[in-house]
């Protein structure tokens, strides 16, 4: 099975005044180049989902693209397009804006492929204490279908997504922190 490691970057950071988070320097690094580091141990190939500053974002990756599906429709089209441009298996997915991920994260999630595919599982999402973190999972290409569904039926949620999916949860209890992300200027300084 091919895992590939996908960046959703896509957002507009209303919060953080509009500035791409993505770029946005943490302990002298930008955030995605953090999370490019971390993913790319455990996955060959890194596809960034970005619809603006591809330029800067392609120094960490070739492999760019801006959601196919609707302007704004958040997330869950990041993860569309990203799927779509997946020419392996499963991609390993996480938001930009979370410095603190914990460096098991990919080991920890692809050690359920097995599980996965022998329960015929979609999609394995983190949780802390039964409580999901949507952004963080590990999907098979086999899920654009429904997403590009959910898509189209205006369903922009990830959340709902998922809970329409059998997923599989993946505890991360013991590191609460892990999946803290940075919605403004302040909580990066």
């Amino acid at each position: 099975m091919v895992v590939e490691a996908g960046i959703l970057a896509g957002g507009q950071a209303r919060r953080m005044g509009g500035v791409d988070k993505g770029l946005q320097i943490y302990q002298g690094q930008s955030m995605s180049s953090r999370l490019a580091s971390l993913l790319l141990r455990y996955c060959d190939k890194l596809l960034i989902s970005a619809n603006r500053n591809a330029l800067d974002y392609s120094a960490l990756s070739t492999h760019v693209f801006a959601d196919e599906l609707g302007s704004n429709a958040g997330p869950l089209a990041g993860i569309y397009t990203l799927l779509t441009h997946c020419q392996g298996d499963y991609l390993l997915v996480s938001p930009c804006d979370t410095p603190l991920l914990d460096q098991n994260y990919p080991s920890r999630m692809l050690a359920t492929l097995g599980r996965m595919k022998e329960e015929g599982r979609l999609v394995a999402v983190a949780g802390i204490d039964h409580h999901l973190q949507p952004l963080h999972m590990l999907v098979s290409t086999n899920a654009r279908s429904s997403i590009r569904q959910a898509i189209e039926s205006d369903q922009l949620s990830v959340k709902r997504w998922l809970v329409k999916q059998d997923y599989l949860e993946i505890d991360f209890s013991d590191v609460p922190d892990t999946f803290t992300n940075v919605n403004s200027l302040e909580q990066l300084r």
